[in-house]
């Protein structure tokens, strides 16, 4: 049987490349493996659409942080984890190949940094940085 997180994993990636218009295995595989809890802090957590008011998750189920919304790290100074399908649309202009360098601005707590290692693999690299602390 498949694991909670897993299968909100697997939705979650096919979701987010539908909205980014985007048909890539390896950017869909990248936001399947790569597990969004750890960077988002402890639930419950406050979400947002952009644009609107932030709203906050009745508890700590990770299928709240599995949609294409942004995570607030910081709600009151509007830091959040980036949208999903922005991200996966803004990688799949990169075209990101296996063993490349890539370097991140912005980092925040890593998430999306954790996709680009997926996506250069073992062989590549992946320098990213953070002015905020």
């Amino acid at each position: 049987m498949v694991d909670g997180s897993e299968k909100y994993r697997s939705f979650y990636a096919k979701l987010i490349c539908t909205a980014a218009m985007l048909d890539d295995a390896r950017i869909e595989e990248a936001f399947r493996s790569v597990e969004r809890e750890p960077f988002a802090g402890p639930g419950p957590w406050w979400l947002n659409f952009g644009a609107h008011p932030y709203v906050q998750t009745p508890d700590d189920d990770p299928a709240f942080i599995y949609q294409d919304l942004l995570v607030a790290l910081d709600r009151e100074r509007g830091i959040n984890i980036g949208l999903p399908s922005a991200h996966a649309k803004w990688l799949g202009a990169c075209n990101i190949k296996k063993a490349e360098t890539v370097v991140q601005v912005g980092a925040g707590t890593g998430y999306y940094t954790a996709i680009l290692a997926h996506l250069v693999g073992a062989d590549g690299r992946v320098y990213a940085y953070e002015i905020d602390e």
